[in-house]
């Protein structure tokens, strides 16, 4: 049986992301094996039940030398020992320690899925030179590069970022609409509202993120701010968890912005954006980012930065609003015009939903890619 390792920084991401397509490598008749950081038990548990083949290895965020080094050896060693047909990488770290580590073991059919390139236009121009070399260079080991924009692929051909056969654009991750089935919206907006024991009227303006202030908390609470000084029934809900939750907690306070919740990290994130009145993304760097698609499949309008991702999920002035990046008196009135406007609040849901069913399902992600797989590792029949 053809063997395929899957390598990402943590489980949940090929838990939350990547699971539909190794099950669809599974049916088709693969061996599916995963290397990543375990971080929660249920995940690793879902991956046995489903038949894939487990190996932790601590693949965490970050690129330090030692960290990566440590990192690749490992997987070379992994790579050595299982023989595998195909290696595809996920998530910056996941791509470069994957990517070199296959490379040191002699592999020669490396795929790597890009979450965005790591280096973007709001980058100094250093970084953007430094990073952009050191994809150029595993870009070069690799056979086949997904991209999930067509910006990336642009910006690879412009900066010669080559890989060996094709740069293919797979979509963003897109989302499972069974999941955002919309006749209990209103049922979740009232269960949020009474768990977090707020007003009926209040209008909930949420972010999923990780918490850190490169996804846009710090502009998420400026507007909030500012739209509470205008006399706003709003409430800001953070879903996620990160290493910088202390601080955007302090910043918050230092903000005087108490009517804020943060709900930490979720599994039934479906239910919570289904109660969001508006998703707020001030994100600073993004490739496609699941969250706008998952608050489009829920009929919730967005403001979020014209920034790479965003411009190719959200449809300005149809599915939300897009304001240049750190503009944040943009941002607040584009907030203001959908906090005075249901009537414009749910024409733009409903734009977004269609919008999801026609480009951004988990079908459509999976669909882009299994015709390599075939390309390159034939199941012999």
């Amino acid at each position: 049986m053809k063997k395929i390792l899957h390598i990402a920084n943590v489980d949940r991401m090929i838990h939350n992301i990547r699971l539909e397509l190794l099950i669809e490598l599974k049916k088709q008749g693969y061996e599916v094996h995963i290397c990543a950081s375990p971080t929660v038990p249920e995940f690793v548990e879902r991956f046995k039940q489903e038949g894939f083949v487990f190996h932790p290895i601590d693949v965490f965020r970050g690129l330090s030398p030692l960290n990566v080094l440590k990192c690749s050896y490992a997987i070379r060693k992994l790579i050595k020992k299982e023989k595998y047909d195909v290696i595809h990488s996920h998530t910056p770290t996941g791509g470069m320690v994957g990517r070199m580590g296959a490379y040191l073991a002699g592999h020669d059919c490396i795929f790597h899925t890009t979450a965005g390139l790591y280096f973007h236009e709001n980058m100094s121009a250093r970084k953007y030179k430094f990073y952009s070399d050191i994809e150029r260079y595993l870009t070069s080991k690799t056979q086949v590069l997904f991209s999930p924009n067509h910006e990336d692929i642009e910006t690879c051909n412009r900066l010669t970022i080559k890989p060996k056969h094709e740069i293919v654009f797979c979509g963003p991750t897109g989302v499972k609409l069974e999941k955002y089935d919309l006749t209990n919206k209103t049922e979740c907006n009232a269960t949020l509202i009474k768990d977090l024991n707020l007003s009926k009227d209040v209008i909930i303006v949420g972010l999923v993120a990780r918490l850190v202030f490169e996804k846009g908390y710090k502009e998420f609470i400026d507007v909030i701010a500012r739209l509470n000084t205008q006399g706003y029934n709003i409430h800001g809900v953070s879903v996620g968890s990160g290493p910088e939750e202390e601080a955007i907690k302090n910043y918050a306070k230092e903000c005087k912005v108490t009517n804020m919740s943060f709900l930490g990290y979720s599994l039934t994130v479906p239910e919570q954006i289904k109660g969001f009145d508006i998703v707020l993304f001030p994100s600073h760097r993004e490739g496609l980012p699941i969250v706008t698609l998952e608050a489009m499949a829920s009929k919730v309008p967005l403001v979020a930065f014209k920034i790479r991702g965003c411009r190719e999920s959200i449809v300005d002035g149809e599915t939300g609003f897009l304001v240049d990046f750190m503009d944040i008196d943009a941002m607040t009135e584009r907030m203001k015009q959908l906090l005075d406007n249901a009537d414009l609040r749910n024409k733009l849901g409903e734009n977004g939903r269609k919008r999801v069913e026609d480009h951004f399902t988990k079908k459509h992600h999976v669909d882009r890619q299994i015709p390599y797989y075939k390309q390159f590792c034939p199941i012999d029949l």
